[in-house]
């Protein structure tokens, strides 16, 4: 997996490439976590060739959103590049929404700036 970062004015971008099996998967809600929690509050993941995440356990996604929910004021918008992903990220967003995380999915980057620095 290659993860790239990028700190803006007003939000950090995360890209990512070539995202395996549970451990890269794993290691990006870590990471997503980190910039959270280190301060950040509007985060822009986009994702390029991965797999879709619909088993939340074991990517440790239930643990990250507990973790965020106790944070106030972030927005994190997820871009995905190929229709499994953003139905993943779909789902994503429903599960963050029950823990009071402002997440949404969204198919360009362009439309994804546009909510996240509103």
């Amino acid at each position: 997996m290659d993860i790239q970062l990028t700190r803006h004015r007003d939000y950090v971008h995360i890209a990512v490439t070539n995202q395996g099996g549970v451990d890269d998967a794993r290691a990006l809600m870590q990471r997503i976590v980190s910039e959270i929690e280190g301060g950040t509050q509007r985060l822009l993941v986009s994702v390029r060739r991965s797999h879709a995440l619909f088993k939340v356990e074991q990517y440790g996604l239930s643990d990250a959103l507990r973790r965020l929910a106790g944070v106030g004021g972030i927005k994190i918008a997820l871009v995905g590049y190929s229709p499994e992903l953003i139905a993943s990220y779909q789902y994503v967003e429903l599960l963050a929404s029950q823990k009071g995380v402002a997440a949404k999915a969204f198919a360009s980057e362009k439309e994804s700036l546009r909510w996240l620095l509103s």
